[in-house]
């Protein structure tokens, strides 16, 4: 599991998520980003991964509008700030 997606719409919580993973697993690499629904779906069957890091609201809508219409069958991890 070395090839991830992450799926924010924050730049600064994107920084913080690839810094993290560099930092953690340095093995690891970031595959591709998305801020939004019709990209991330795209960068999903356009790509291949092994992990998603996802945020749940996204500046056009719900994440799992993506996971609807790929049914990705690699492992998930949501992630999000709720204040």
């Amino acid at each position: 599991m070395n090839r991830i997606i992450i799926i924010e719409d924050e730049p600064a919580a994107l920084q913080r998520l690839t810094r993290m993973v560099k930092e953690i697993r340095p093995q690891y690499s970031i595959v591709g980003t998305s801020d939004n629904i019709t990209d991330a779906i795209n960068l999903i069957e356009t790509t291949e991964f092994d992990l998603i890091l996802s945020d749940i609201e996204l500046s056009d809508g719900n994440c799992f509008k993506v996971f609807e219409k790929t049914n990705p069958e690699k492992p998930i991890i949501f992630i999000t700030l709720y204040m």
